[in-house]
């Protein structure tokens, strides 16, 4: 039967290409590869990653499955999932070759127009029963696995390498930034070793593509030595900058547990609003949890966005 609207993301377009890398404020965001299994096992050996995404990794055969899927679903555009690696600059204090680079920090904020309205401080959040204690900035929002098989194969058709995706019915007029500049302002970083250029973080990805409506959903994880550097938010805004300005999606979905207030510290950060709670809609080690859903529209402006209601419970310390 004939459908009235057209796709909002012309299929088959994408995923014959390769999958590009992106720059995002000092990181470097690129496709998952073989030699990143031992990061990838290890982040899932913490306890946080581990307790919010709701899935634990074994051996390091399991890693490299999980490495082959996340590259088998950019082929089949269900998926653009990216490593978020140290990107390569020179320590401000040293010359010498080969010198480890700093994990940079963010860039100072531009000057905000004046504003009445206060930025809310991060709500407390209780943990349940069980639960990791322990600092969980940036660990990341929630997204059900895909059922579809994480293998693709068959012939490359011939297609354009480079430009943006098409798409079939670009927004008109200018494109609101991927994330405003408060994102920048706020409580001084914690310090860490800086770590090599090259070096894993972390993780961010755009799941669950509807090609035809132009939905996806963001998820993130960071790697415990490098939270409280903003590294989820500075991934995340160039991750969400793809993908309204060159896939030419029209919603962005983040979706967390309400227990998980870093999580939706880094959604409000980005500039995707709060839009409700889908109650007992994701199964975790304890059980069902209620699900804050957060989105952001090509067309939004991040203007400080409303957020749930906090609830009660012990201080976090950590920013994402």
């Amino acid at each position: 039967m004939p459908l009235l609207a057209a796709p909002v993301v012309l299929p088959g377009r994408w995923g014959v290409r390769p999958q590009p890398s992106l720059t995002a404020d000092g990181l470097l965001l690129r496709p998952w590869t073989p030699a990143d299994v031992p990061t990838v096992r290890a982040a899932y050996d913490d306890p946080a990653i581990r307790w919010w995404h709701a899935r634990s990794m074994s051996d390091d055969d399991e890693a490299l499955a999980w490495v082959d899927a996340k590259n088998a679903a950019w082929r089949d555009e269900r998926a653009v999932e990216w490593a978020v690696v140290v990107a390569p600059t020179r320590a401000a204090n040293s010359d010498r070759p080969g010198a480890p680079a700093h994990l940079p920090e963010p860039a100072p904020a531009p000057a905000l127009a004046p504003s009445s309205a206060a930025v809310p401080a991060p709500p407390r959040v209780l943990a349940p029963a069980g639960a990791p204690v322990l600092a969980l900035a940036g660990v990341g929002a929630h997204v059900r696995p895909s059922s579809v098989p994480g293998d693709a194969s068959g012939g490359t058709p011939v297609a354009p390498t480079s430009g943006p995706v098409p798409h079939a019915a670009p927004s008109s007029g200018p494109v609101p930034r991927a994330v405003p500049p408060r994102h920048l302002a706020g409580p001084p970083l914690r310090r860490l070793d800086a770590p090599p250029a090259g070096t894993v973080v972390g993780r961010v990805a755009l799941t669950n593509l509807d090609l035809y409506e132009g939905v996806g959903a963001l998820t993130y994880w960071v790697v415990p030595a490098a939270r409280g550097h903003r590294v989820a938010v500075r991934a995340g805004a160039e991750a969400l900058r793809w993908a309204f300005e060159e896939l030419g999606l029209h919603r962005v979905e983040v979706e967390h547990s309400t227990r998980n207030d870093a999580s939706c510290r880094v959604a409000d950060l980005l500039g995707c609003r709060a839009e409700g709670v889908r109650r007992g809609h994701a199964l975790h080690a304890d059980g069902h949890h209620d699900m804050h859903l957060h989105a952001r529209l090509r067309t939004d402006h991040p203007d400080r966005p409303t957020r749930p209601a906090p609830q009660a419970g012990p201080p976090q310390t950590e920013h994402p």
